[in-house]
């Protein structure tokens, strides 16, 4: 018993010793998940809103083709 009392002392002397990032850690790593998947969804939005520019700019390019032929 007196191992386990030791250990748990030393563990305990560790936790008080450590920034708190840290002890947070979980949290940390949610937010960085969370930041990433925004990312993700922003850089998504932002390809999509090009591919609708370019769908458009090459509908206008065809019109003029069929204007000139």
């Amino acid at each position: 018993m007196e191992k386990v009392n030791s250990v748990a002392a030393k563990v305990g002397c560790l936790k008080a010793t450590l920034p708190l990032t840290h002890i947070h850690a979980p949290n940390d790593l949610l937010g960085a998940e969370m930041k990433a998947t925004f990312d993700a969804k922003k850089a998504l939005a932002e390809a999509e809103l090009r591919n609708e520019k370019l769908a458009r700019l090459l509908g206008i390019e065809e019109m003029k083709n069929k204007q000139l032929q």
